[in-house]
């Protein structure tokens, strides 16, 4: 029977060529021992040929085992392991059993000379086993860790796999719902002002073309966020005027911090998606920077009823940090105000 010792060591699941040559010698030493009393051996001489007879019996055994396990092992699959596991030692008992008999009348016959041939068959069957079970033993352990290990694996890549595709569904989503807002509001001013339209389109392409560039970055920094804010608000501020302020607190530019991409964005637009922007009840926002987070604040004064939610607000940053951070924000409401907590993440803690 050929094997081919690159897929033999594929098979085994790992390369066990130092197991043998350290393996074999020292059990093959050490079954006299087990086998022979001491007053058996009534020379150096037969010692040594007890300790080779030995180390070339443990050889043959072993990699008798070895090929019984390799040649089990292409026939059955993982999950047929208690199958193949039973057949395997059936298979090898009866070998085992079997070679025990012969070889015990062979070495009666040839090393009659020598007190060797006076062990009991039965011991000699007994100490086979034993040397059977302990290399199918470290065979089967090492296999069952290696399927263990590569489960874990698999499952670790299915879940980034998984994770990745959620994400680049949910960071799909802030595209269509940004640009449809933005039309309509320069639909409506194109009419009534052109020279206001020309640098709401400006500032809206400043908006877009950041989008498109961090179209494939799962963090950037707060400087490079709060530049877009910076462009956005000004967008904002030309759809509600004066009904809606916005204040800055402890804004320093630092690409220490890190965030998800159009997070501060996402915040301000669900601000004023849930609550009323008018001249008689402005909406005002604050952005604060804290050590390890940011803060986006506003009054609370709910509408009674608001437009049919695209899910792309709380829940959609949210999903995004947990997918990327594994942290979570923070939600604050009270009576008056509404407030949440995002993360800032910094170089070295990020994904």
């Amino acid at each position: 029977m050929k094997f081919i010792k690159a897929d033999n060591i594929k098979i085994i699941g790992f390369n066990d060529l130092w197991l043998r040559i350290i393996g074999i010698p020292l059990i093959g030493i050490i079954i006299p021992f087990l086998l022979i009393d001491s007053h058996q051996i009534d020379s150096i001489l037969s010692y040594w040929v007890c300790i080779v007879i030995s180390i070339g019996f443990t050889t043959f055994y072993w990699l008798l085992d070895r090929c019984i396990i390799i040649y089990i092992r292409k026939r059955f699959e993982h999950k047929d392991f208690k199958k193949r596991l039973i057949i395997q030692s059936i298979i090898i008992i009866v070998l085992t059993v079997t070679i025990c008999i012969l070889s015990n009348y062979l070495t009666s016959h040839v090393f009659s000379n020598f007190r060797y041939i006076n062990i009991p068959l039965h011991r000699l069957i007994i100490v086979s086993l034993v040397i059977s079970t302990l290399v199918v033993s470290i065979y089967e352990t090492w296999y069952a860790f290696g399927i263990f290990k590569d489960s874990l694996i698999q499952n670790e890549a299915l879940k980034k796999e998984n994770s990745e595709a959620q994400l680049q569904t949910l960071k799909n989503q802030l595209k269509p719902h940004f640009l449809f807002n933005s039309l309509n509001t320069l639909a409506s001013i194109i009419p009534e002002n052109k020279e206001m339209a020309v640098k709401f389109v400006e500032n809206l392409a400043k908006v877009y073309r950041y989008i498109l560039q961090i179209k494939d970055k799962d963090l950037v920094t707060l400087e490079e966020e709060l530049k877009c804010i910076t462009a956005y608000e000004y967008l904002i501020k030309i759809r509600f005027g004066d009904n809606i302020n916005f204040t800055k607190n402890n804004f320093i530019e630092s690409n220490q911090n890190y965030v998800i991409p159009l997070s501060i964005q996402m915040l301000i637009e669900n601000a004023i998606k849930h609550n009323i922007v008018s001249k008689s009840k402005p909406l005002l926002i604050e952005l604060t920077v804290n050590q390890n987070s940011l803060s986006v604040k506003n009054n609370l004064q709910l509408k009674s009823s608001i437009e049919d939610s695209t899910k792309v607000g709380l829940n959609n940053i949210n999903k995004r940090f947990e997918l990327l951070t594994n942290q979570s924000i923070q939600i604050k409401t009270t009576k008056t105000e509404f407030e949440v907590i995002i993360p800032l993440l910094k170089i070295g803690t990020t994904l």
